[in-house]
């Protein structure tokens, strides 16, 4: 074993060593979900890709959440989340109008200072302007709101973008 490995492996007999297991399962990944709500967050990477699921194009999204987030109650009081640091994904697969027409629009959500696009329409014609867009985005940030639906006892989370003029009207920023 080389010096270098020794020294890794201390450090990671260490890191073990002092691990808790009794609450890990199969079950789990190591994270709770988020919460349902609103979180402020940045784009890390956006990507063109193909779907392994069903081998259509696929825009994959990878956000980092910036701010805690913020609920609102049925009281219309505002309730702080938990949830600064964490990487949120947000995949558009790409099969037919309808889907390609649900990505333009959320990636239309991305607006300057005064609520205006920062992407024209334009940007969605060809696969390379597309991809010229998803490189615009990168270092943008965009309120998401993280919903639960729940269906014969199987919860589902969904991840909206929203844009600024929503978020100002909801009070968020």
């Amino acid at each position: 074993m080389t010096e270098i490995n020794k020294e890794l492996f201390s450090q990671l007999d260490n890191l073990l060593s002092t691990t808790d297991f009794k609450d890990v399962s199969a079950d789990g990944s190591g994270f709770e979900d988020l919460q349902p709500g609103y979180y402020l967050a940045e784009v890390e990477k956006a990507k063109i890709e193909v779907s392994k699921s069903s081998g259509n194009p696929m825009i994959s999204v990878r956000f980092k959440i910036v701010e805690n987030g913020i609920d609102i109650d049925e009281e219309g009081n505002k309730v702080s989340l938990k949830g600064k640091g964490r990487v949120v994904f947000k995949y558009f697969t790409l099969k037919d109008e309808a889907s390609i027409k649900r990505m333009a629009s959320d990636m239309l959500k991305f607006e300057d200072d005064n609520g205006e696009s920062i992407l024209p329409k334009e940007a969605f014609t060809t696969a390379e302007t597309l991809e010229d867009a998803l490189e615009i985005i990168v270092g943008m940030r965009i309120y998401i709101h993280i919903t639960e639906t729940e269906k014969n006892g199987e919860k589902n989370s969904w991840t909206n973008l929203i844009s600024w003029k929503r978020a100002t009207a909801l009070e968020l920023e």
